[in-house]
């Protein structure tokens, strides 16, 4: 990823993956910020959100009834963002894979490092559940 300046400022690696996707997040200098992963579960989707010295620092849990919104909560379980797709329309929605997510860090006091991971878990849950990967080859 990229600043309008065109520094380079993310670097985000995905592995390949059968069911579960894992999201890799490293900064402009190869510093490792922490990673992304989806876990299963039946009822929801689920994420955790692990920063660089390998702990859960938040996670994203949204019932599988709400399409469109995935609340970022902290170990307690407490709501402390939110990730959501704005609908665009029928025919953008139909026709196209351009998808807008708002990424609500709720007023907390994340560090820049757990800020970029939240970012991340948003275009990981772009991949996983809005992108359509059918037509792509590789």
């Amino acid at each position: 990823m990229y600043d309008q300046a065109g520094q380079l400022q993310l670097l985000l690696a995905r592995k390949f993956f059968w069911i579960f996707s894992d999201l890799f997040v490293t900064d402009a200098g190869g510093n490792q910020l922490g990673s992304v992963h989806r876990r299963f579960s039946v009822f929801y989707k689920n994420y955790d959100l692990v920063s660089s010295g390998g702990h859960i620092f938040a996670y994203v849990k949204a019932p599988r009834w709400r399409i469109w919104t995935f609340p970022v909560r902290d170990l307690e379980g407490n709501v402390m963002g939110e990730i959501s797709k704005k609908w665009s329309g029928f025919l953008s929605e139909a026709f196209t894979d351009a998808d807008t997510f708002l990424v609500d860090f709720g007023g907390n006091d994340w560090t820049q490092d757990q800020r970029a991971l939240i970012f991340a878990a948003a275009i990981s849950i772009d991949f996983d559940f809005f992108e359509n990967n059918r037509s792509r080859s590789g």
